[in-house]
């Protein structure tokens, strides 16, 4: 299984937050797969597993850098896994990283 790679033709980078709900404890194993690969998308993650609910509920929170197809791609491959929900909310304005600063002129 291949990472999902960066496109210097994509619109301007963004932060963004995501929420995953994971109702279906299968599905889990899933979901880290598919989070390996946008890792490098990925700046910071806070999990709380079984949140007491009928059935039990994890919850990820992710904070992420990339273009809206990026982060489209991310929250939609989440999204089609049986058991989970994911939805994001992305900045307004674009932002510069440091690996993109470094290469201005």
């Amino acid at each position: 299984m291949s990472r999902i790679t960066d496109s210097s033709t994509t619109p301007a980078c963004r932060i963004g937050v995501l929420g995953v709900f994971v109702r279906d404890p299968d599905s889990v194993p899933r979901v880290n797969r598919v989070l390996w690969e946008f890792a490098h998308l990925i700046r910071a993650r806070l999990g709380l597993p079984q949140i007491p609910a009928n059935p039990p509920l994890n919850v990820i929170a992710l904070i992420f850098t990339g273009n809206p197809d990026q982060m489209g791609a991310l929250s939609g491959r989440l999204g089609q896994i049986p058991g989970v929900e994911a939805k994001s909310v992305l900045s307004r304005d674009g932002i510069v990283t440091a690996e993109e600063g470094s290469h201005a002129t």
